[in-house]
């Protein structure tokens, strides 16, 4: 069954179907609304475009702080290529951009690059608890994110001191945030040494 509709010259795509963006609409019975409509975003994304930064993290299944409503899909596009500008779309474009990685049969960056991109925006406490998550998962490891996060990038000093406080043994976002209070106020852990 079709799940995107592509309506040219601002036709309705009709009964049963939710406007996504201009000309692009999703089935209003999708099993997975947001997967869907990342589905509708990606027919607006130039050939090498993808998804990144919360809509990546998201799809990859990293513990999320809560987030207020409406935020935006953000996507990824390399400087050379133009930049769609449409409302509730938001376009980073990075110096360079790392094979993409396909999640849900949707193009995103791996996970390294995606941590990487939240790091310019998001504190050190819910960056750790990104990491943590995505060490619990076994979508990467502490050598593969600090090769990411080598140089001048944006984000990357951030992402490096994180990586030290980082055990991808939590199981849970509480736990990590529960961790570095602790060591924040010097109490060991219980059953811990010096």
């Amino acid at each position: 069954m079709e799940e995107i509709r592509r309506a040219v010259g601002g036709a309705r795509a009709g009964r049963g179907w939710q406007p996504v963006t201009r000309g692009v609409h999703r089935r209003t019975d999708a099993t997975d609304p947001f997967l869907a409509d990342l589905r509708g975003w990606a027919q607006v994304l130039p050939p090498a475009g993808r998804f990144t930064h919360l809509t990546a993290a998201t799809l990859h299944g990293l513990w999320l702080p809560p987030l207020p409503p409406g935020i935006p899909v953000f996507a990824a596009i390399p400087q050379e290529q133009g930049r769609p500008v449409r409302p509730g779309l938001t376009v980073l474009r990075p110096s360079r951009l790392e094979p993409a990685v396909l999640v849900a049969g949707v193009e995103v960056d791996p996970p390294e690059r995606t941590l990487l991109t939240l790091a310019r925006h998001l504190s050190e406490l819910d960056l750790t608890v990104l990491v943590d998550s995505a060490l619990h998962a076994g979508l990467t490891d502490v050598a593969g994110l600090a090769r990411c996060a080598t140089g001048r990038q944006r984000g990357a000093p951030r992402l490096r001191r994180v990586l030290a406080w980082v055990d991808g043994r939590s199981e849970s976002a509480w736990e990590t945030m529960l961790r570095r209070l602790h060591e924040l106020c010097g109490v060991r852990a219980a059953g811990g040494g010096a």
